[in-house]
């Protein structure tokens, strides 16, 4: 007789013995099912992580359900890439260009005020 084993909580803050043990059903992340022979060592481990896993009975429809959620999707969920519209890059073209002459400008001034100041002191010192 087969058992089904699934994942249903998150290793996270648990001893280091329950992942091992998570590890050597053949799990690893929530919502992920393995089939395993009732047997006295299987049954030992889910005992020893209960309350990380569930355990149901083996039948060809959970064996269905698990190859739908665990191959398809990984395969049509692909992430997009995100396409910024023309607009918006021109946009950005135009700040960038935009905004160096700001800075330059900026720069010119500090060296100018520096400059005010140093003269300053030098007639101050003088005097």
């Amino acid at each position: 007789m087969k058992i089904t084993v699934t994942q249903i909580r998150s290793q996270i803050r648990h001893q280091v013995q329950h992942k091992r043990i998570v590890k050597a059903l053949g799990l690893g992340r929530i919502g992920k099912s393995r089939v395993h022979e009732d047997n006295p060592v299987v049954r030992g481990m889910i005992e020893k992580v209960r309350f990380l896993v569930k355990v149901e009975p083996f039948d060809s429809e959970s064996v269905k359900q698990i190859m739908d959620r665990e191959t398809i999707p990984a395969v049509s969920e692909k992430k997009k890439k995100v396409v910024r519209p023309a607009e918006v890059k021109a946009e950005s073209v135009t700040m960038d260009a935009e905004s160096k002459p700001k800075r330059k400008k900026k720069v010119a001034a500090d060296i100018e005020s520096v400059a005010v100041i140093s003269e300053a002191s030098e007639s101050v010192s003088k005097e």
